[in-house]
């Protein structure tokens, strides 16, 4: 049985009609839980997560409106955050634990830009970009496999090699830094309808996916490129998109698993075409 309390205050300040300061600060939770599948010891329980955020920021508009621009300064700190491994004496499940505490700095930015208003109203650029700084402010019973021998550590291994110290490790899938750009070209064609080209950019610079932070488990930087071109009916509502995902068929990994018997990975989607195509039908009636 769990009780918590998950207050958030926030204030906003606006400085104009078009310029707005925000903050806040909240407290979260994740439930604790049991690790009930395992062989050689009683079920043991894991400790909820607590989460504590700071948040401040601004949203604006420049330009009449031709410019959004919004960006936040964001501060975390979280007790007990949960970590997930598989391994033998689990039962060979994801079995979870408690890292001691994990801190998250970071900034991020976006926008929205038409630049020609006047001569090009139908041409927008859109963006943003993260910035994460994850790590583990003490970790001393980490459990994992060992880089040399392949073997299990952990309170609970059967070898005898005990827990190692992670204090410091970044945090899993936690990338230093991501970005992405798209720029919509939009073309009415009057009577004929209209259509719409998109091209979309997104970069990761790469991340860990082990709280131990081996090399082996890392998910290198990577960058994508999508577009499309889609064309609008509107007397009979068609939608009409040809697209392409991952144009440049870039090899990343959608998941990188640790566990007893090596590394197991699953490969993201490779180049992707299709066309998609959209009915509305009240727009028949």
């Amino acid at each position: 049985k769990e009780t918590t309390v998950s207050p958030r205050v926030a204030v906003q300040f606006f400085f104009s009609d078009t310029l707005q300061f925000f903050a806040s600060a909240q407290k979260g939770y994740k439930s604790p839980t049991y690790n009930i599948v395992n062989f050689f010891t009683d079920p043991d329980p894991v400790d909820r997560e607590e989460a504590t955020a700071v948040e401040v920021g601004m949203k604006s508009e420049w330009f009449d409106g031709g410019l959004r621009l919004n960006s936040a300064l964001f501060h975390t700190e979280i007790d007990g955050l949960l970590t997930a491994i598989v391994a033998i004496p689990s039962g060979g499940i994801v079995s979870f634990r408690n890292a001691g505490s994990a801190k998250i700095k970071g900034a991020e930015v976006d926008m929205q830009w038409q630049p020609m208003p006047e001569w090009n109203p139908g041409l927008v650029i859109a963006g943003g970009a993260t910035y994460l700084d994850a790590f583990y402010t003490d970790y001393r019973d980490g459990a994992g496999f060992d880089d040399d021998t392949g073997l299990y550590f952990g309170s609970d291994s059967l070898t005898g090699d005990t827990s190692r110290d992670f204090t410091g490790n970044r945090i899993v899938r936690t990338p230093r830094f991501t970005s992405n750009v798209s720029l919509n070209q939009f073309l009415d064609l009057g009577r004929w309808g209209a259509m719409e080209v998109g091209v979309d950019y997104y970069y990761n610079s790469g991340y860990n996916t082990t709280p131990q932070n081996s090399p082996f488990y890392v998910q290198d930087q990577y960058e994508l490129w999508d577009a499309r071109l889609s064309y609008f009916y509107d007397p009979l509502g068609l939608q009409l998109t040809a697209f392409v995902k991952n144009a440049k068929d870039k090899d990343y990994f959608q998941s990188i698993l640790q566990q007893d018997f090596g590394r197991t990975v699953t490969l993201a989607p490779p180049r992707l075409y299709g066309l998609r195509l959209k009915w509305d039908f009240d727009a028949l009636f």
